[in-house]
């Protein structure tokens, strides 16, 4: 009879690192800090609620060009974040 030592196989190691990267993925979105509203996205904010709620696009004029507000909630142009609406940070 052979006695099988004590221990954890490599494939147990990596489902267990496995889970507990994708529970830290969720865990990190649900804790990401508030979206507070810097200067100068006020504009841009309200650009793109009227142009969902009124169902229409909206050309916003800015200093570095224009944003477009899209009736599907996107903002499209120079220093808006596409999806979010916010104005991008300096890279």
């Amino acid at each position: 009879m052979r006695c099988r030592e004590a221990g954890i196989t490599l494939i147990e190691l990596m489902v267990a690192i496995v889970v507990f990267g994708a529970i830290a993925s969720v865990a990190t979105l649900a804790i990401r800090p508030g979206h507070g509203s810097p200067a100068g996205n006020d504009a841009i904010g309200e650009c793109q609620r009227h142009a969902i709620e009124g169902r229409v696009e909206i050309l916003l004029p800015t200093n570095s060009g224009q944003v477009r507000c899209l009736p599907d909630g996107r903002v499209l142009g120079l220093g808006a974040d596409q999806l979010v609406g916010h104005a991008r940070r300096g890279r």
